[in-house]
């Protein structure tokens, strides 16, 4: 909808004078039947009572950055015709000392109220269900808070920095503390989470100084890396130097930090007296020399990243207490051949065993069997469902779990739905079906894949021209030219192995690309491909084709790239918080394939630090809450936040 804004000029008085309604910008909506705050000159001061109607019709939301940078103003009313606080809408007005919210307010805006340092109190009505990212983030001075029963859910680092608090009383409403929620609240002692609380994130209480005391209840399951770090808690440890905090009960204990294990590590039963009960978020993570862990009874969670890139593990033990097996939790662990998960297990998370690429055997409870491959598994998996041709079908052919999809509706009960017990059957019903005649599919038998594999690794052995790769002679030229684009193997020789893995890689390598790829293989060979000039240097800035916005700009680590459609070309960046902290760019940037925008490096006058990557000279920023590669998932934040296109324009 188009909007019309009236501004509504504010009288030549003295700068200090009284806010008024004559300071404020007034927006309506694309149906004419209501207006939102969306501005206000920055020189307003004192007090400001904003009006519940404006022009006859009804002021219903604060919009985003309405008061950005109102300094002077001191305190403010808002009506109780506003049910919403949008994005920043009073981000760092740092005199505003009180402020009254209506019962009428819904929800609470990311970073609503961020850098109000002047803010000493707020009380938070039963209205609002949610309370934003950042939203009260670095309002030093706000010493309590009360949070209704009503609110579900605390957006990331939504009071980080809030020195000034000291206590806080979390509702029985709420599910889960994000990332960074308490991260830097110096001054907060003690604190009591409620039994509905099921998870605290990454760094939730992280250098609370003064936090000597903490109720966790044995409702959570999963606590995040580095949640009490830099504390003031007093922790358990064991023989092996690992560390535990104790929870409510006093008669259970969270496995928090393992980060000094190394060779084979056998975990306790019980630590003066108290059961391990769960295995932190992260709390083996890069543990490198980690080789074996046996986990003991009684241990009913292992949490996200618990042992990500613990490369060196080749043994775990998994009892039959545990119950839930976190997202990435055995992310990266390559050396692990084998693994049983026991029939206790209910969930297990994304990516768990992705990149466990020697993982070769795996027993998983039946109630997974149907939809294994969502688990994240890597790897030659024998399993009774699955057969390998099959297996490799699914890794290579898309079009397989269409196809599975129509047997399984095939094979649904005659009431026309398939139950939770019939899934297993209909999906065994579907593989067999698809076993039985791959032709009806349109998928190739393994002889028919082994043989157009041999075809095509010779066809691009004897016509590399052709798919436009490099000749070995020509590799052994750059290694000697270019010694740190060297290409040897273990034994010092130059290699290059041309795979061909599936026949849809043919149409990938688009000689087209203006820029040439290396890609490692496994057994530290690769296979080249070029279009012209010099050897390929490893981009900065990618394209990745997201499945829901199309090609969009990312980072070499994957981190997608948005702008803030506030910014202008050549300007500073108006946001500076650590919600969407500015993408850091050192040389200068190095364009992917199909990359049209002009990409610089440079600093800003507003902000420290640097340089900064720009995008058709215009600041990019990463998403603090994207907790993985390629996710985009603050794209249309606050319709003011968007994904980057490979021309520098936003993706709105």
């Amino acid at each position: 909808m188009r909007l019309k804004t009236l501004l509504i000029l504010p009288l030549l008085v003295a700068s200090l004078q009284a806010a008024t309604v004559a300071d404020l910008t007034f927006t309506l909506n694309g149906d004419g039947t209501e207006y939102s705050v969306t501005g206000c000159v920055q020189s307003a001061s004192g007090s400001l009572d904003i009006p519940s109607t404006y022009i006859g019709l009804p002021v219903t939301s604060i919009g985003i950055y309405a008061f950005n940078y109102c300094s002077s103003l001191e305190s403010i009313t808002i009506p109780d015709s506003v049910t919403t606080i949008e994005t920043a809408a009073f981000i760092s007005c740092t005199s505003l000392g009180s402020i009254t919210i209506p019962d009428s307010v819904t929800s609470i805006g990311v970073s609503a109220f961020q850098d109000c340092s002047g803010l000493t109190s707020i009380t938070i009505p039963d209205s609002v269900t949610s309370i934003g990212v950042s939203a009260f983030q670095y309002c030093t001075n706000l010493s309590s808070i009360t949070i209704p029963n009503s609110v579900t859910s605390i957006g990331d680092s939504a009071f980080y920095g809030c020195s000034g608090l000291t206590s806080i009383t979390i509702p029985n409403s709420v599910t889960s503390i994000g990332s960074a929620t308490f991260q830097d609240c110096t001054n907060l002692s003690s604190i009591t989470i409620p039994n509905s609380v099921t998870s605290i994130g990454y760094g939730a209480f992280s250098g609370c100084s003064s936090l000597t005391s903490i109720t966790i209840p044995n409702s959570v399951i999963s606590i995040g890396e580095s949640a009490f770090s830099e504390t003031g808690l007093t922790f358990l440890e064991d023989t092996n130097s690992i560390k535990y905090l104790v929870g409510a009960s006093g008669n259970s204990a969270y496995l928090i930090d393992g980060s000094s294990s190394t060779g084979s590590v056998i975990l306790p039963n019980t630590l003066l007296g108290v059961s391990v009960a769960s295995i932190g978020s992260g709390a083996f993570r890069d543990c490198t020399n980690l080789t074996s862990i046996t986990i003991p009874e009684g241990v009913t969670s292992i949490g996200e990243d618990a042992f990500a890139f613990c490369t060196s593990l080749t043994s775990i033990t998994i009892p039959s207490s545990v119950t839930h097996i976190g997202p990435q939790a055995f992310y990266d662990c390559s050396s692990l051949t084998s693994i049983t998960i026991p029939s206790s297990v209910t969930f297990i998370g994304y990516e768990a065993f992705l990149g466990c690429t020697n993982l070769t055997s795996i027993t998983i409870p039946a109630i997974f069997a149907p939809q294994f491959f969502y688990l994240g598994i890597e790897g030659n998996l024998l399993n009774n469902l699955f057969y390998q041709s099959i297996a490799e079908v699914l890794q290579e052919d898309a079009d397989f779990v269409a196809k599975l999809a129509e047997a399984m509706i095939a094979a649904e009960n005659s009431s026309g739905l398939a139950t939770k017990e019939d899934l297993p059957i209909a999906v065994q019903q579907g593989v067999s079906q698809v076993i039985a005649a791959p032709s009806v599919y349109n998928l190739a038998t393994t002889a028919e894949v082994a043989q157009a594999r041999t075809e095509g690794r010779q066809d691009i052995i004897d016509n590399s021209s052709d798919y436009n790769l490099y000749s070995e002679s020509s590799i052994m030229e750059m290694n000697v030219s270019n010694p740190t684009l060297s290409m040897l193997n273990e034994s010092e020789q130059a290699q290059v192995e041309f795979t061909l893995e599936t026949s849809t890689d043919l149409e990938d390598w688009n000689i087209e690309e203006r820029i040439q790829r290396t890609v490692q293989a496994t057994g530290d060979k690769f296979f080249v491909r070029i279009k012209s000039g010099a050897p390929y240097v490893t981009p900065t800035v990618l394209v990745f084709n997201h499945p829901s916005y199309g090609e969009i700009l990312t980072d070499q680590s994957g981190n997608v790239l948005y702008g803030l459609s506030f910014d202008s070309v050549g300007g500073d960046p108006i946001y500076s918080g650590a919600a969407w902290p500015l993408a850091p760019q050192i040389a200068d940037p190095e364009p992917d394939a199909g990359v049209t925008a002009a990409l610089t490096s440079g600093t800003f006058s507003n902000t420290s630090g640097g340089p900064w990557l720009k995008v058709n000279n215009r600041p990019v920023y990463t998403y603090a809450s994207d907790s993985e590669p390629n996710q985009a998932t603050g794209q249309n934040s606050g319709t003011v936040w968007f994904t980057i296109k490979p021309d520098g324009t936003l993706n709105q």
